[in-house]
């Protein structure tokens, strides 16, 4: 497995994490009611909220990963001189010209997923709909549209990928 989808898979395990922690918490705020349909202030600080935790989490996992990632290639090397593990290191991150078109590709299936939640988020406004679920279709289509993006990343490094 190459470092690319490594660190994919790292990102799609903590984006999942996180949105099906935000449902969870969100679906028991609302058995409880605690949740208020149109208090716009609650869903702006609660979203923030996991906005903040998802950085965070982001941030601690690739320093796990790239810390895991050492010690594999140090223990497969098995060697313990840090300018050989570093070498070792940039050669297997090196991005070629397939790796930033699958990228980009895998960016696009993102953008579009992200766009159309919001172009639903704002039609569904339009008419009317409470603002709780205007404003959670708009999140959740980030967090779906980063996960698209993820496993349609993985999509072309599996399956290949074509310039044309």
């Amino acid at each position: 497995m190459t470092y690319q989808t490594k660190k994919t898979m790292i990102s799609l395990l903590t984006s999942l994490i996180l949105l099906f922690s935000y449902c969870i918490t969100v679906y028991n705020d609302f058995s409880k009611g605690l949740i208020f349909e149109n208090d716009a202030r609650f869903w702006a600080r609660r979203m923030l909220l996991f906005i903040a935790i998802g950085v965070v989490l982001n941030i601690i996992s690739f320093i796990v990963f790239h810390i895991l990632l050492s010690v594999n290639v140090s223990v497969k090397g098995s060697t313990t001189d840090s300018k050989e593990i570093n070498r070792k290191l940039e050669l297997e991150m090196i991005e070629d010209e397939m790796d930033k078109l699958i990228e980009l590709k895998a960016l696009r299936v993102g953008y579009i997923v992200s766009s159309t939640g919001f172009i639903l988020s704002l039609i569904l406004f339009a008419f009317n709909i409470a603002i709780a679920i205007v404003l959670n279709i708009l999140f959740l289509s980030f967090f779906v549209g980063g996960i698209f993006e993820g496993f349609s990343n993985l999509f072309f490094y599996y399956r290949g990928i074509r310039n044309a």
